[in-house]
């Protein structure tokens, strides 16, 4: 039986699997008979989850055959009777999949692979201590269930299922690679089994003696901890075997030394070596502060604490493994490191000149970046709880995009733009320093550039001979770039140079002039020129756009090191909001069961959800009374999409009783994040309507 620990166990699907594949050893060997080459589709037992690694071994291979091992992901439950001959291209073509072939190099026999699906919607194989592929999956909804395949095609006969890893949480069987989290596993079931032999009392006796205690535990991460982690904090503290316990404890003896305290403590958490850091006692007053308990003996201490947490307090600083470190970790372990938890800094927003009113907070050479902004809005009575910061970084990474004058190009594909007097003026920096100031503080990065000049950016090699030359902004330039794709002679090639072949020296290949240059130097011609626009042209700018960033605690130095983790901060790579995820987001406040308000709360809640599924279908078909799941929650929240580090709680739906005379529309109040809907309401089509009005007609901040 799976532990707490445990996300479950992982084997291959019986009913899924394809003509020629044989399952064995309880379904984690797959192998496929070598007289076919394909046919050798299998699903697995369950989906998985975002960053979970799935670990397999190339049991066999043969020589008979070309291609090899293929994996993949898809949105789309497997039907039993609808297996394919091979993932490519019968799934590659099929949208809702995306099909990842292993190099051949790697499918060797006894090679141990892993291979998951990140935050950045990037599909990432690696060979136990190898270099990592990446490929960007396109079509998939990572908010959604996915499945995994994999395909023995080829000279891939055989393929072992090791298990799979998440953090601190592995799957059944526990994958090889990560062999130290089984064998802290097993270090942590043997010090639970030598406690049971030296406290042999027996349970029932325990709970009837007044010697029994149960405390509640939460270690945290650092040593100058000064408040109590937020519930999101906690979870991921949690993931990474820090936080809460995962595992469930018969509690301690009152009766117990220091040290055999001591060791119960160290026992909760396996996969941090507390016995080595050492750790201190804390509780929390009633303003979230941590302090230090100075008791000696678990009965003083369960008198000072009361009903209260016992917060662990390392003596250093626990290191996470930065392997398993997603953006949100990230981000909040640069917010320990520089940002100041309990000062402020005000900020005047004036709303028609937003971004000249931050401009000016920043001018000043010593402007505290690492304290919390409290913005106020001109002419606009609220408090500063969280919501007017939001719905600020939110516009004004807008206004960073399209009024600094420093971008180009289609939405979700920016390019800097080569302006000497931009540059001078130091407008870069600015945007750099906005951007790194904005994310610091829980709020949206840029979103928006070119996924090419983000690798390049961060020195990554790019596959520039498959860039779309239609995302140039200068039709000049993307005539040139057609011109070069369009040679297919020696003609084609001797027409090119005498047209642009100056034009293709300046950008760093002067090849083109030689004598032996031919058709297959063609794409070399073209990635040149490429790499040329749209990073080495600006190389002056891009420079000080990243000094930007790195005035604000060496932030860009942490992007480049985690370029994939910060993919979906950078570049356009969210999926739109799904009605099922943004109806997750929100929990609902009742009025108490079985009154006439609970029972008119119900029927305007059946209204909301017909006024998603409205959304959902695009109905009405009119753009102008076309709402989005993203206005909504702008409305509700201030952000039009879920922060890099989460909600500080999870918006809600309340309900308000109409006035007699008049119609008082829907409200929100961005800072506690919660929506307000009537009880009282027609249909699904008035609410509609109601909500459209609200949110199109509401001028002032957070009100209508």
């Amino acid at each position: 039986m799976c532990g707490s620990r445990c996300l479950g166990p992982m084997t291959f699907n019986v009913d899924l699997t394809g003509q020629y594949v044989t399952l064995s050893q309880g379904g984690r060997l797959a192998s496929r008979d070598t007289s076919n080459f394909m046919n050798g589709l299998v699903f697995l037992s369950r989906t998985v989850k975002v960053d979970e690694k799935l670990c397999i071994c190339i049991e066999d291979c043969t020589s008979s055959w070309d291609g090899a091992l293929r994996v993949g992901f898809t949105n789309i439950c497997p039907q039993r009777n609808n297996i394919p001959p091979a993932s490519i291209p019968n799934l590659r073509d099929t949208q809702g999949y995306c099909v990842v072939p292993v190099p051949e190099d790697l499918c060797r026999r006894g090679v141990e692979l892993q291979f998951w699906m990140n935050y950045a919607g990037m599909v990432i194989v690696q060979e136990k201590g190898g270099e990592k592929y990446y490929l960007k999956a396109k079509g998939l909804n990572l908010n959604n269930p996915l499945w995994v395949f994999i395909d023995l095609y080829g000279n891939t006969s055989a393929v072992r299922l090791l298990g799979s890893r998440r953090g601190s949480r592995t799957s059944c069987p526990v994958c090889p690679i990560d062999g130290g989290i089984n064998w802290l596993t097993r270090q942590f079931e043997r010090q639970m089994s030598e406690d049971e032999n030296n406290h042999k009392t027996d349970t029932r006796m325990v709970w009837k003696t007044s010697s029994y205690w149960k405390p509640s535990l939460i270690l945290v991460q650092y040593a100058n901890q000064m408040t109590i982690p937020s519930s999101k904090e906690c979870s991921d503290l949690t993931r990474a075997g820090l936080g809460i316990p995962v595992q469930e404890s018969r509690g301690v003896d009152l009766n117990w030394t220091w040290r055999e305290l001591n060791r119960f403590i160290c026992s909760r958490y396996p996969l941090v070596n507390l016995d080595s850091i050492g750790f201190l006692f804390a509780k929390a007053d009633k303003h979230g502060r941590l302090c230090r308990l100075h008791a000696d003996t678990l009965k003083k201490i369960k008198k000072e604490l009361g009903d209260s947490i016992l917060y662990i307090i390392p003596e250093t600083d626990i290191v996470l493994n930065e392997e398993d470190m997603d953006v949100s970790s990230l981000l909040r372990e640069f917010q320990h490191m520089h940002l100041s938890a309990s000062k402020h800094v005000s900020v005047l927003v004036s709303r028609n000149k937003l971004l000249q009113s931050a401009k000016d907070a920043l001018s000043n050479c010593n402007f505290p970046w690492t304290k919390i902004p409290l913005v106020t809005f001109v002419g606009e009575q609220a408090l500063d709880c969280g919501g007017p910061r939001r719905e600020f970084f939110r516009i004004l990474m807008m206004e960073v995009q399209r009024s600094l004058g420093i971008f180009e190009g289609q939405s979700g594909h920016l390019f800097f733009t080569y302006d000497q007097m931009a540059l001078e003026e130091h407008k870069y920096e600015l945007a750099g320093k906005l951007i790194a100031w904005s994310v610091a503080h829980g709020g949206p990065g840029l979103k928006a550039l070119d996924p090419c000049l983000y690798q390049l950016m961060c020195t990554r090699e790019c596959r520039l001979v498959d860039f779309d030359w239609q995302l140039i902004p200068d039709a000049d330039i993307q005539d040139k770039l057609k011109k070069i794709l369009s040679c297919k002679t020696m003609d084609d090639l001797h027409s090119l140079q005498r047209e642009h072949g100056d034009w293709i020296c300046d950008c760093g290949f002067p090849g083109i002039y030689k004598p032996e240059v031919s058709i297959q130097d063609v794409p070399k011609i073209y990635s040149y020129a490429v790499r040329h626009y749209i990073y080495l042209r600006t190389s002056n700018m891009i420079h000080q756009f990243t000094k930007g960033l790195n005035a604000y605690g060496q932030f860009w130095d942490m992007v480049r090191t985690h370029w994939v983790e910060f993919l979906p901060i950078f570049t356009h790579i969210h999926e739109p909001l799904s009605r099922s995820t943004f109806t997750a987001l929100f929990q609902i406040h009742w009025s108490k069961a079985g009154t006439k308000k609970r029972a008119a709360e119900e029927e305007t809640l059946h209204y909301w959800e017909l006024v998603l599924k409205m959304i959902e279908d695009k109905k009405p078909k009119a753009p102008q009374n076309e709402l989005h799941f993203e206005e909504i929650l702008a409305f509700t929240t201030g952000a039009d999409e879920v922060p890099p580090l989460g909600f500080s709680q999870k918006p809600s739906i309340n309900f308000y009783q109409p006035e007699e005379r008049g119609c008082r529309l829907p409200y929100a109040n961005t800072c506690m994040m919660g929506l307000f809907l009537p009880r009282v309401v027609k249909d699904e089509v008035e609410l509609y309507k109601m909500l459209l009005r609200a949110i199109r007609d509401s001028a002032e901040f957070g009100r209508t």
